[in-house]
């Protein structure tokens, strides 16, 4: 976000409000922190001024978009800090040091204290190689949540898969061959 210079939507906004918090707690220990905080803050006033100043302009659609945002970003913390919280614990039961790990993974002790505290985040391949070494299971390593107008697609396209195989079903019910049904959708069904 930062790296971005702007915030571009509600749930952008949520992430950057939750992180600047967390980052507040975390700058006692990290001081350097503190310019990333600040940062944070600019874009969440700048974001907040251009979006959220104007109360005649604000429609209920916003204020959906901006609570279901909240929602999700509260979710997405809440998994990380579990996933941290499991890291760690399987770590200390398998007796590996914050340096073993950080060896594992090719960064520095710095770095990988950041991993661990929230500050950086993991790549692919760190979680690939903690869930091989520590065996947690993917699903506890990777948010899978998705953003409520994704998953609306996601269940539109499965109820219309849902409902091809019915129809499939039925014309089978006839004969022993059939031609597969094909899913007739356009974009304007995924918006």
């Amino acid at each position: 976000m930062v790296r971005k210079g702007a915030l571009s939507s509600e749930l952008d906004l949520h992430r950057a409000s939750i992180a600047a918090r967390f980052l507040r707690q975390q700058s006692q220990e990290y001081p350097d922190l503190v310019g990333l905080e600040e940062e944070l803050g600019k874009l969440i006033r700048s974001y907040e001024s251009k979006h959220w100043s104007d109360l005649e302009t604000i429609s209920q659609e916003q204020v959906a978009e901006n609570e279901s945002a909240e929602k999700q970003a509260a979710a997405e913390f809440r998994f990380f800090r579990r996933r941290r919280d499991t890291i760690l614990k399987k770590m200390k039961k398998a007796g590996i040091r914050q340096s073993d790990l950080g060896f594992i993974l090719a960064h520095s002790k710095s770095y990988t204290s950041e991993l661990l505290n929230g500050i950086r985040p993991f790549s692919t391949t760190d979680l690939i190689v903690i869930h091989q070494l520590l065996e947690i299971p993917l699903d506890q390593l990777f948010c899978t949540e998705l953003s409520a107008s994704t998953q609306e697609k996601v269940d539109l396209v499965k109820q219309n898969l849902s409902s091809a195989d019915r129809k499939n079903k039925a014309s089978q019910s006839g004969s022993l061959s059939s031609a597969p049904t094909h899913i007739s959708m356009s974009a304007a069904d995924l918006k």
